[in-house]
C-alpha cells in the first residue's frame, strides 16, 4: 500500500513538473504573441460577448463608432467584433493582466511541487505544509477579482460603442475558484489539527 502511494506522489510530481516547464514554454510565446500583436501592428482585434437588456425580435446591428468592426447576431446575444489602437494604457493593461494571471498560476504549481515533493520524505502535518496549502487556496480565490477586473475592463469597452444602454457584459465569473479555494482552506485546517494532534503526542511521550 506504501508503494502504491509513493508511485502516486512521483507521479503527481512528474506531473507538476511538466506543468511547471510546460508553462515557461507557454510564457515565452505568449510574450512573441504579444510583441507582434502590440509592437509591429497598429492595432488589434478582441471580442465582447453582451446581451440584450430587451432582445427585439430581429435586428440588424449598425456600428455607430468607428472600434466596431462587426457583429455577429446570436440567439439573445451578439458578439461584438472590437478593433483598438495599440496605445500604451492598453498594451500595459494587458500585459498586466498577463502577469497576474501568470503570478497566480505559477505560485500555485510552485507551492503544489513543494507540498507533494514534501509528502514523499516527510509527515505531512506541518507549519511548512499548512502555510502551502493556505498560500494555495489564496491564488485559487484571488482568480476570481481577476475575472471580474476583466469583465469591468470589457464593460468599459462596451461604453465606448454607443450601445451600453441596449447590451449588458457577459461576465463569466466562474465561481469554481471560490469552492476549489474553502476545499483547500478545509484541507490545511484538517493538517493543522493532525499537526498539533503530533505536537501534543510528542509532549505527552
Amino acid at each position: 500500500m506504501k508503494t502504491t502511494s509513493n508511485r502516486l506522489l512521483r507521479l503527481v510530481n512528474l506531473l507538476l513538473t511538466i506543468a511547471w516547464y510546460v508553462n515557461f514554454a507557454l510564457i515565452a510565446f505568449v510574450v512573441v504573441l504579444l510583441t507582434i500583436v502590440f509592437v509591429v501592428k497598429d492595432e488589434h482585434e478582441y471580442d465582447l460577448k453582451v446581451k440584450y437588456y430587451n432582445p427585439p425580435q430581429s435586428e440588424v446591428l449598425q456600428p455607430v463608432v468607428s472600434p466596431i468592426k462587426e457583429a455577429v447576431a446570436q440567439p439573445d446575444q451578439y458578439i461584438l467584433k472590437m478593433k483598438a489602437e495599440n496605445t500604451p494604457p492598453l498594451i500595459i493593461l494587458a500585459l498586466s493582466f498577463f502577469a497576474l494571471f501568470e503570478a497566480l498560476l505559477m505560485t500555485t504549481i510552485h507551492q503544489l511541487r513543494k507540498l507533494f515533493r514534501s509528502l514523499t520524505h516527510e509527515t505531512p502535518f506541518s507549519m511548512v505544509n499548512i502555510n502551502r496549502l493556505k498560500l494555495i487556496a489564496l491564488c485559487f480565490a484571488l482568480y476570481l477579482p481577476v475575472d471580474a477586473m476583466q469583465a469591468l475592463v470589457n464593460w468599459l469597452s462596451l461604453r465606448q460603442t454607443g450601445f451600453s444602454d441596449r447590451f449588458m457584459i457577459v461576465a463569466d465569473l466562474n465561481f469554481t475558484w471560490l469552492a476549489i479555494a474553502a476545499v483547500i482552506f478545509i484541507m490545511a485546517g484538517v493538517f493543522q489539527y493532525g499537526f498539533e494532534l503530533q505536537q501534543e503526542n510528542k509532549e505527552f511521550v
